[in-house]
């Protein structure tokens, strides 16, 4: 962004003020953030019993976003929001422009901590060498250009005051490369959005699950696509709005919001899968059965975790008894976010357990839901 700096030819008073639109977007952008985040924890204590490495980094990101979401917010009561030409009290605006960015520096870093969390998760279901060689590139470049570009609000006037005040007497050095550059990272996350969103469908279509499961798991982990549309707009509006930044950066502020909540989001989703049966299920069943039966259920214990059962029942013509084959996959790795998703990977191969079990049932026999009693 460009250094503060006051507008020479002043344009009459108009009135205009975006602050409201600002505040109102950003708390909108926080709270569904916060919705998924705790709905993401609570799928991770419930079915995995544990938190990893990419759950404390994106916990991160999420405080980056709350942290960019406040200060922005306290940069409106001095004059962000404005027309530049608006605000006659250059101390109030060189407070703005502290709070502005010290806030842009959380957002961008907030990013960098979000996206890598997603490659953590996205490198626990690779298979393939070249899955995670692109994976740790996306993580690394992402760290590699965010982390400059946001130092970049700290660096290149001398003394430090002038960046926020440009009535502090000093010197500052040309702006332009650093914009170029702040574009170029814009670009570049933009571009690893739409790799990693790509990704899901790589390391999940093939896996041992309904078509319609894999799908529904693909598309929630290929929602970051939206989060890399988001990011060229951004880029696109960052030179634009370096002239009246106070009021034409409003929009800026926005989208790079709503950047680093997409990825949140599309983060915490997959992770809702097994909440989302379990409510199935005891919508289907009634509460308190399906209560009942979610903690006798290997598909939802993570100790027995088992994939997905798949049942063949055929009756016989006198309807004494009723057979049942069970084939059974067992999932090895319960601890890790591959149960969640059903998935068990070691040393590059899937590892399936397959079980066949006949199960001889007495139609005359009931226990005490009514339901025929097993032996």
């Amino acid at each position: 962004m460009a250094d503060a700096a006051p507008v020479t030819a002043l344009p009459p008073p108009s009135g205009e003020n975006n602050s409201g639109e600002l505040i109102r977007s950003l708390a909108a952008v926080g709270c569904l953030s916060l919705v998924f985040m705790i709905l993401r924890f609570f799928c991770k204590m419930r079915y995995a019993k544990g938190f990893g490495v990419d759950d404390a980094i994106l916990a991160l990101g999420f405080a980056c976003l709350i942290a960019s979401i406040v200060l922005e917010c306290i940069s409106t009561q001095y004059g962000m929001g404005m027309h530049i030409w608006e605000i006659v009290d250059f101390a109030a605006l060189a407070v703005a422009n502290k709070y502005l960015f010290v806030g842009e520096f959380f957002g961008i870093i907030g990013i960098a901590f979000a996206k890598t969390s997603f490659c953590l998760t996205l490198l626990r279901l690779a298979v393939k060498p070249w899955h995670r060689i692109l994976i740790w590139t996306c993580a690394v470049t992402i760290n590699l250009f965010m982390w400059p570009c946001a130092i970049t609000f700290f660096v290149g006037c001398v003394p430090l005051a002038k960046k926020f005040d440009p009535s502090v007497p000093g010197t500052c050095v040309d702006n332009e490369p650093i914009v170029h550059f702040a574009v170029f990272a814009g670009v570049w996350s933009a571009m690893t959005d739409f790799i990693l969103a790509i990704f899901p469908w790589f390391l999940v279509w093939n896996l041992q699950m309904r078509r319609v499961e894999r799908f529904g798991v693909c598309i929630c982990m290929s929602i970051g696509v939206l989060s890399g549309i988001f990011a060229i707009i951004k880029s696109a509006s960052l030179i634009p709005s370096l002239e009246d930044y106070t009021y034409k950066s409003t929009p800026l502020l926005i989208w790079s919001s709503t950047e680093l909540g997409i990825v949140i989001m599309a983060s915490s989703i997959p992770f809702l899968r097994l909440f989302y049966k379990e409510l199935r299920t005891m919508t289907s069943s009634g509460f308190s059965r399906g209560k009942s039966a979610y903690a006798k259920s290997s598909d939802y214990n993570m100790k027995n975790m088992s994939g997905f059962n798949k049942m063949d029942n055929s009756h016989s013509a006198s309807g004494s008894k009723n057979r049942t084959h069970v084939e059974t996959t067992k999932d090895l790795d319960d601890s890790s976010d591959k149960s969640i998703l059903a998935v068990d990977v070691r040393d590059g191969h899937r590892i399936v357990r397959t079980d066949e079990v006949t199960v001889e049932r007495t139609l005359a026999t009931k226990d005490l839901e009514g339901q025929p009693h097993a032996y």
